[in-house]
C-alpha cells in the first residue's frame, strides 16, 4: 500500500471544514506540529485541540489547498482562507 499525501491533506481539510476535531485529531502523530503563518507553532495533540476549539468558536474554517509540496516526510500546503470581508488570503 502507497502513501498518498495529497489524500491525507484532503482529508484534513475536509474535517477542518466539517469543524470534525477528534478525525482531524487522529491525523496528526502524538508530537505534530501545526506552523502557522505568523511563525507561531502548536505542538502535540493537545494543544492542537486546544487551537482548533478556540479557532472553531470564533471564524468558519474555509481553507482550501492551492498547493501542496512534499518530500516524502515533511508536506506543507498553501493555503488560501475566505476572510469575513469575502476577500481571500493565501
Amino acid at each position: 500500500m502507497s502513501f498518498n499525501a495529497e489524500a491525507l491533506l484532503r482529508r484534513y481539510f475536509a474535517s477542518v471544514k466539517a469543524r470534525d476535531i477528534d478525525t482531524l485529531m487522529q491525523l496528526y502523530a502524538p508530537q505534530g506540529r501545526l506552523l502557522l503563518g505568523s511563525g507561531q507553532q502548536i505542538v502535540g495533540r493537545e494543544a492542537l485541540r486546544g487551537f482548533f476549539e478556540k479557532l472553531f468558536a470564533h471564524s468558519p474554517p474555509s481553507p482550501v489547498p492551492v498547493r501542496i509540496v512534499g518530500d516524502g516526510l515533511s508536506w506543507v500546503a498553501q493555503l488560501e482562507i475566505a476572510l469575513h470581508s469575502g476577500a481571500t488570503q493565501r
